[in-house]
């Protein structure tokens, strides 16, 4: 019986202590604030990871804008210099390729197979 009781105490206290903390818990919680009307914004902050200039807008005031959208597209001869040196190493790389892949031509196998013999004939 007097554990029955202690129990029935401890499951009291605890349950007190619940209900404090929960009551402490809400009244510091920030309030949802609900407001209702229209935004009117002067400007926006777009940020892009290249740089360079805006050559082209494709939205105008008061158009909607999706995610995923196209707003304005950027004109960067940073870029371009940087495309055009990359198409120049692929260029390079395939012309090596090929000529590995070919072989070594007729006039450089020639001019090894004189030296060959030149070197033969100083040993002989």
């Amino acid at each position: 019986m007097k554990n029955r009781t202690i129990y029935i105490v401890l499951v009291f206290v605890i349950a007190i202590v619940i209900w404090v903390a929960y009551t402490f818990y809400m009244a510091y919680e920030p309030k949802k604030i609900i407001l209702q009307g229209e935004v009117d914004a002067q400007s926006y902050n777009i940020s892009s990871k290249l740089s360079g200039r805006i050559s082209e807008v494709f939205v105008s005031k008061g158009d909607g804008v999706e995610v995923g959208d196209t707003i304005f597209s950027i004109s960067s001869p940073e870029v371009q210099a940087k495309l055009a040196q990359a198409k120049a190493a692929q260029d390079a790389a395939s012309a090596q390729k090929t000529q590995a892949n070919n072989g070594a031509r007729k006039e450089k196998i020639q001019v090894a197979h004189d030296e060959w013999k030149k070197q033969k004939l100083l040993r002989s």
